[in-house]
């Protein structure tokens, strides 16, 4: 099975960076060990055929292992598109209200 292509959007990749900044920030490396669990994360949305949990509409999202965040996404025809990374702390109406724009 061929891997699918991936399209990281704008509002993701300033997720990621906030996030790696800040983690690189209470750790030398911790900021590392946060994007290598990302890449793993996207690794397999690419590689699997099942989809995670539903969260609203198209949209579905996946728990990181180490790291308290949720990955979000959607599954088009020749791409997963990766539209946001989020605390799982983070308020539920605000998380749609970013992943909406």
């Amino acid at each position: 099975m061929a891997k699918s292509s991936v399209f990281v959007t704008s509002l993701a990749l300033i997720h990621l960076k906030e996030s790696f900044d800040w983690y690189e920030s209470q750790q030398t490396s911790l900021g590392e060990k946060f994007r290598f669990e990302v890449r793993e994360c996207i690794d397999r949305l690419t590689t699997k055929t099942v989809d995670y949990q539903a969260y609203y509409e198209s949209i579905r999202k996946v728990e990181l292992k180490r790291f308290p965040y949720h990955l979000y996404y959607k599954r088009e025809p020749e791409r997963i598109v990766i539209l946001g990374l989020f605390h799982i702390k983070r308020n539920p109406d605000e998380i749609k209200r970013l992943l909406k724009q």
